[in-house]
């Protein structure tokens, strides 16, 4: 199966470089690997297009809020299975093959890794107490995948409407945050499974 790889960036010219090369260096090799560069004022375009084998999406004047640059990544990809990782992540050299292999199962349309926040020990509590521990001691735990690590069929993307129907939303309901993550994982649990692949480390 057509892999494809988004990384969505906003001014992440200290970390793009190596979120890159880790991608570059996986054990798995996707077909495209695909920068949204979104309303970047730093050096952070500079740095992609020394990456030869990288497309870079430069998205100016978008809208305020990563949402965007995920619609526009999804547009852009040409792979079935479309992988998402952040500009500020570094995927260890396993993540992509651990992230597709859920989707051997068909009825599999989305699969979420493991996103370890490491910025401080309160950080670290969140992200093994939502991956892990909450499933142990909240009777109604229901997983979702985070945005900054998942990857789901972009056909089963499409049959839900992608993210659009929650720009809307939102406007509608003139919410003051997004929840990309957490409204795509509804949306795809309603026409098949969205898995944890805890080996899928980014």
């Amino acid at each position: 199966m057509e892999v494809s790889v988004l990384v969505v960036a906003h001014n992440e010219e200290k970390n793009i470089a190596r979120c890159l090369d880790s991608l570059l260096g996986q054990s798995y090799k996707p077909n495209e690997i695909i920068v949204i560069a979104h309303n970047c004022s730093d050096g952070t375009e500079g740095i992609v297009r020394q990456y030869k084998t990288i497309r870079l999406v430069s998205y100016n004047n978008a809208p305020e809020g990563v949402i965007h640059s995920r619609i526009r990544g999804f547009e852009e990809a040409r792979g079935e299975i479309v992988a998402c990782i952040d500009g500020d992540c570094i995927a260890q050299e396993d993540w992509l093959l651990n992230l597709i292999k859920p989707f051997d199962n068909i009825s599999v349309s989305a699969a979420g890794g493991f996103v370890y926040l490491k910025d401080s020990l309160i950080s670290w509590f969140v992200s093994y107490d939502f991956f892990f521990w909450s499933r142990l001691y909240r009777p109604c735990y229901r997983f979702y995948f985070w945005g900054a690590n998942f990857a789901c069929r972009r056909s089963d993307y499409l049959k839900v409407g992608g993210l659009e129907p929650l720009v809307v939303l939102k406007k509608k309901l003139n919410l003051h945050y997004w929840a990309d993550d957490l409204y795509l994982s509804l949306m795809l649990s309603r026409i098949g499974r969205v898995v944890f692949a805890p080996t899928s480390r980014g």
